[in-house]
C-alpha cells in the first residue's frame, strides 16, 4: 500500500518537471507567489545625511548635539574643544566606528580624551628630547671650540716664548729713529 502511494507521488512529481520543462522551453514562464525575504531590509540612507538634516535618530542611534556632546564633556573636565573636535570627527563619519554605527557615544568620547592625553604626552616627551638634545649638540659645538681656542693660544706661546713686552699680538717694535723721536732723555 505505501509502495503505490509512492509510486504515485512519484509519477506526479516527474508530471510537473516535465511541465515545467515543456513551459521554460516554449518561453513560457510559471509566475510564483512572491517571497518574503529572510531579513527585512530596512531603505538604505546615509547616515551622515540622516545627522546633518536635523534628524534626532539614526539608525536607530539618538544623535547628539553639539551641546550635549559638549556639557557632557565639561562633566568630565574635558576641554570644550577637544568635544567640539569629536563631534565634527563622528558627524563626518556619519557617528560610525570601524564601519559600525556608534550605539553609545559617552564611552568613546571618554577613550578620545585618553587618547589625546596619551599623545600630547608623547608629544611633549619628543619636545623634551629635542630640546635636550639641541642642547648637547651646542655644548659639544662649544667645547670643542673653546678647545681649539685654547690649543691656539698654547702653540702661539710655545712659538714665541717671551710675549712679556708685547702689547698686541699686531704690535711692531719701533725703530732706532721712532725710539729717538719719541724719547724724553735729554
Amino acid at each position: 500500500m505505501q509502495e503505490e502511494k509512492m509510486v504515485e507521488q512519484l509519477a506526479r512529481i516527474a508530471g510537473a518537471l516535465e511541465e515545467l520543462a515543456r513551459a521554460s522551453r516554449e518561453g513560457k514562464r510559471e509566475t510564483f507567489p512572491p517571497t518574503t525575504p529572510l531579513k527585512e531590509k530596512v531603505p538604505s540612507q546615509s547616515v551622515t545625511a540622516c545627522a546633518r538634516e536635523g534628524n534626532l535618530v539614526c539608525e536607530g542611534f539618538l544623535v547628539p548635539s553639539l551641546h550635549d556632546v559638549q556639557a557632557y564633556a565639561a562633566t568630565l573636565g574635558i576641554p570644550a574643544d577637544t568635544a567640539e573636535q569629536f563631534w565634527n570627527v563622528y558627524d563626518g563619519l556619519g557617528w560610525r566606528f570601524k564601519g559600525e554605527p556608534i550605539r553609545k557615544w559617552r564611552p568613546l568620547l571618554k577613550a578620545w580624551n585618553n587618547a589625546r592625553k596619551r599623545f600630547e604626552a608623547r608629544d611633549a616627551k619628543e619636545a623634551e628630547r629635542m630640546t635636550r638634545v639641541a642642547h648637547e649638540i651646542a655644548d659639544k659645538r662649544t667645547a670643542h671650540i673653546d678647545a681649539k681656542i685654547e690649543e691656539r693660544e698654547r702653540k702661539r706661546e710655545q712659538a714665541q716664548p717671551s710675549r712679556k713686552g708685547r702689547k698686541a699680538d699686531n704690535w711692531i717694535p719701533p725703530t732706532e729713529n721712532e725710539r729717538k723721536e719719541f724719547s724724553y732723555d735729554d
